[in-house]
């Protein structure tokens, strides 16, 4: 092997024709920076994970407690677990008290009467009472109150900003809200992954590259009934901006759909 010859590297990150295609017309200078990384990965999981592992699956066998593994991401991930574990065992519950008033308008009479006048419920200006007997002379004031009157009303808009290009952490988050699991979650993503409808799923990067055709992966998505209308949308605007979150790296893109998963026409997963 002639350690000068030269190299080149193609850089993809999606198994669809079109990506690798582009990598391999496109390749790009070896980074020999990226590659000593990828080196030292490979001999810490060798030396912590695979040694290690083996060390105390050895010590299991001698008698001493259960078979255990080890590994360069999964023992520090570990750590902060039990970290968060002994945080919640530590953690040592008060009693609190709430007081909420529920309104209607059985009256019917003044400005706000009539048919636009609907049941609410306030809250006490004190959001917990630690203090019972505080509690206490607090329901005591408005004991037995049949009416009570608006003082004031303020209106207030808030702006939501679009949510950030999902990384991996993100995606688990979003797919846990829904009842997933992140095991699950992992699982489905790569199942896409491999069938080339996403790009790689383990990803810290929430920035997407100028490179990324935005209009591109609309089109794609486009060819779902369910998002045609939609795409059709954001395809007649003259430019697209991707949102950007704060973390950003040059291992991969945010994930992003390559293909176009018809919800009907998806395998059902495991």
């Amino acid at each position: 092997m002639n350690p000068t010859a030269p190299v080149s590297r193609a850089r993809y990150s999606a198994f669809t024709k079109e990506e690798i295609t582009h990598a391999f017309s496109n390749l790009v200078e070896l980074d020999v920076n990226l590659a000593s990384a990828g080196a030292s990965r490979q001999d810490i999981d060798l030396i912590w994970g695979a040694v290690l592992t083996r060390y105390l699956t050895l010590v299991k066998f001698a008698g001493y407690g259960n078979v255990r593994s080890s590994g360069r991401v999964q023992t520090p991930t570990l750590a902060l677990i039990v970290a968060r574990e002994r945080e919640r065992l530590a953690f040592v519950p008060e009693d609190y008290w709430v007081i909420k008033g529920a309104f209607d308008a059985a009256e019917k009479t003044g400005p706000t009467s009539g048919e636009g006048a609907l049941a609410f419920e306030a809250p006490h200006a004190t959001a917990r009472f630690k203090d019972e007997a505080q509690a206490k002379a607090a329901m005591a004031a408005v004991e037995g109150a049949t009416s009570a009157k608006v003082l004031s009303i303020e209106k207030r808009s808030r702006k939501q900003q679009p949510p950030v290009p999902f990384n991996t952490t993100s995606l688990m988050t979003a797919a846990s809200a829904e009842g997933l699991s992140p095991a699950r979650t992992m699982r489905l993503a790569e199942s896409l992954y491999m069938d080339g409808l996403i790009s790689y799923p383990r990803v810290d990067n929430t920035v997407y590259p100028s490179s990324l055709d935005l209009k591109d992966c609309v089109r794609t998505i486009s060819k779902v009934p369910q998002y045609a209308p939609t795409c059709k949308a954001l395809l007649s605007q003259p430019k697209l901006t991707a949102t950007r979150g704060k973390q950003e790296t040059t291992d991969h893109p945010p994930i992003y759909p390559t293909g176009a998963a018809d919800p009907e026409k998806l395998q059902p997963a495991a």
